[in-house]
């Protein structure tokens, strides 16, 4: 969440959502490879769920929230970036020319 607060700050957005968003993107990617996993888990085999020791399936859901958070941060790394670029006005260029 830190990380999503100072970019936030560098780019004048709201901190403090953003700083909820990077902890929510944590917990969304565990949840959405956690769905995804059991719901293959359940159509291809024959393994009941609750007697399932799902031990495995949250330690690789670890590095899967790390992963979906770091995506999300530099999506909206790149998407700031291309906000703060100022279009080249057709004017300026012909100033030079005058």
């Amino acid at each position: 969440g830190s990380y999503f607060y100072k970019l936030a700050g560098i780019h004048d957005k709201n901190e403090w959502g953003f700083a909820i968003l990077g902890v929510a993107s944590y917990y969304g990617g565990q949840v959405l490879f956690g769905v995804i996993a059991f719901s293959i888990i359940m159509a291809f085999t024959d393994i009941d769920i609750d007697a399932m020791d799902n031990t495995a399936i949250n330690l690789i859901g670890i590095p899967i929230g790390l992963l979906f958070c770091y995506l999300i941060y530099k999506m909206l790394e790149k998407r700031w970036e291309n906000e703060n670029i100022a279009p080249v006005s057709a004017d300026i260029l012909d100033d030079d020319l005058i």
